[in-house]
């Protein structure tokens, strides 16, 4: 019992330390919250990381003890059983999947990339900024805030490229301005530069 407790605290470790670009994704996709909130678990990430690791490497540990002490060979619980292993491989792969969510690859993120802009304008009416945006550290940062620039209204569509931070947008200079976006990438806790 009390390794299921330290394989729990292990995975809430691992989300909580990828939270910085889990949230970003969610409140892109959802359209709720600010994206700032989540940025401020990057600097707390290293050591969620590492508490993570301690606490799965001690939840195995604690494990294998508490069966080799109540299983002796040829029993029906033996200590190196296949389903015993695959029950410890699971928090293993739970926090390995929590933990590496900022280096997944972009299709893992397609959802927030999808196109939500609003009416169509015909081009002549629409305009294109290309600027900089610093202050992301992962790839989901740039999806969601570029699924953040798409969900306004006037907003055509928008890419933000993840180490770069060039973010191009088309939109309908009638219904939003520059300060408006603006607004949205400080809101979001990042910077812009034209």
């Amino acid at each position: 019992m009390r390794a299921a407790r330290v394989f729990a605290g292990s995975i809430l470790a691992a989300v909580l330390a990828s939270l910085c670009c889990i949230g970003p994704l969610l409140v892109a996709v959802t359209g709720l919250g600010s994206m700032s909130l989540f940025g401020r678990f990057e600097v707390v990430r290293p050591y969620l990381l590492g508490i993570s690791a301690v606490l799965l490497v001690a939840g195995i540990i604690w494990s294998v003890r508490s069966r080799r002490t109540q299983c002796g060979p040829g029993m029906a619980c033996e200590p190196d059983s296949v389903a015993y292993l695959a029950w410890l491989a699971m928090p293993v792969l739970v926090v390995a999947a929590a933990a590496s969510f900022p280096n997944y690859p972009s299709y893992w993120l397609a959802v927030a990339r999808k196109n939500s802009a609003s009416s169509v304008q015909p081009a002549n009416q629409m305009t294109t900024v290309r600027v900089r945006i610093t202050g992301m550290t992962c790839e989901a940062c740039a999806s969601g805030l570029a699924a953040s620039f798409r969900n306004l209204a006037g907003v055509q569509s928008a890419t933000v490229e993840y180490p770069s931070g060039i973010a191009t947008v088309t939109y309908a200079p009638g219904k939003i301005s520059v300060e408006q976006l603006t607004a949205l990438v400080q809101d979001a806790g990042y910077q812009f530069h034209r």
